[in-house]
Order: C-alpha cells, then sequence, then structure tokens
C-alpha cells in the first residue's frame, strides 16, 4: 500500500494445470506453475532441458494473447 502498487493479473502465471499440459513446449511458454510434487518437479524440468532447442522460440502466453 505505500507504494501504491497493486497486483496485476499476468497470463504466464499459473496456479493450477492449464490445457496446453501435452504439448511439447507448453511449459516453456509460461513463467510459474503450481501444485507440483518434488518428483513431478524433477521431470518437467528433465523434460524442458530436453526440449530446450526445440521450444526456444517459444512465446510466453501473454505475448500470444496480445498478438491475436
Amino acid at each position: 500500500r505505500r507504494l501504491n502498487i497493486h497486483p496485476l493479473h499476468h497470463s504466464a502465471f499459473l496456479t493450477l494445470s492449464f490445457l496446453e499440459e501435452g504439448e511439447q513446449c507448453a511449459y516453456h511458454s509460461i513463467l510459474l506453475v503450481h501444485k507440483r510434487s518434488p518428483k513431478q518437479l524433477v521431470k518437467l524440468w528433465a523434460d524442458m532441458k530436453k526440449t530446450q532447442k526445440q521450444c526456444e522460440d517459444v512465446p510466453l502466453r501473454a505475448a500470444e494473447k496480445e498478438g491475436e
């Protein structure tokens, strides 16, 4: 309050699962996702490292929505 700032919605921050989850580059398009177990996070990180080259040009979810 003292800084007179307020939170803003950004579509790249997700608190639940999202529809594109099964797509190869889906997690490269978001900044944050919640509700993953430690085991799921380790797998997610490994999968992201494997697809890093193919997915390096994937835009953030917000950037896709602005361009529509």
